[in-house]
């Protein structure tokens, strides 16, 4: 009886052993991917995988007006007066009809037409590249805060700028965005080396003046 009571000790403390072994090899587990997923991250210049859109059938046949109609629909049925937690900071963004109206008056080419669908996932997604104080000294404005998320657009990939107004009655509000070229590698003799349109640039108010640097070298 004493050599049964044994080896049931022995078998019962063998299954625990085993099984917090097994609980601290899957913990290892864990860290290193996240750790790798950070790596990866990291060499992306801290931005996360790219957030993928591409126009469907319907949109193809638009002209850009009819486009950015729909898109400009779309916005605001789907984000005008919505809040979006900000992954890297926890910031609040809401959307407003001001921030839309302002996307849609600087808004031409079509892929800067075509990113206010992916809006939600831009603004959760960027992560913080900078702040300019608001130098015109209005009542209801702290300061400006810019963001970088990657976005491919039918294939073509961009890094979109985004502008958050930090105000005083409202909080953190989306500004404007706008879409920036990234350069590629040459491939079969072709390279996309276009830079992005003045005309899709921020209109950087807070700047107080007409030719403020802002992220990514471009002028206000």
């Amino acid at each position: 009886r004493v050599r049964f009571c044994f080896d049931a000790l022995r078998v019962r403390i063998a299954t625990s052993v085993r099984f917090y072994y097994d609980a601290l090899r899957w913990a290892v587990l864990v860290v290193h991917a996240h750790q790798t997923e950070e790596g990866i991250n990291a060499d992306n210049g801290g931005m996360n995988a790219a957030i993928v859109l591409k126009e469907n059938k319907k949109e193809a046949v638009l002209d850009n007006q009819a486009l950015k109609a729909a898109c400009f629909t779309y916005a605001r049925e789907h984000f005008q007066g919505k809040r979006f937690i900000n992954k890297a900071t926890a910031r609040h963004f809401l959307v407003s009809r001001d921030g839309l109206d302002e996307w849609q008056s600087k808004s031409k080419s079509r892929e800067q037409i075509l990113s206010i669908k992916k809006l939600d996932s831009l603004l959760k997604e960027c992560k913080p590249i900078g702040e300019a104080p608001d130098t015109a000294g209005r009542y209801d404005i702290n300061e400006f805060a810019y963001f970088a998320a990657a976005i491919e657009i039918n294939e073509m990939p961009f890094e979109a700028i985004i502008t958050i107004r930090n105000t005083k009655q409202s909080g953190d509000k989306y500004y404007h965005h706008y879409l920036k070229d990234i350069k590629l590698e040459p491939r079969s003799g072709n390279r996309h080396t276009s830079e992005k349109s003045a005309s899709d640039a921020p209109l950087l108010r807070g700047s107080g003046s007409a030719t403020g640097n802002t992220p990514g070298g471009q002028q206000s």
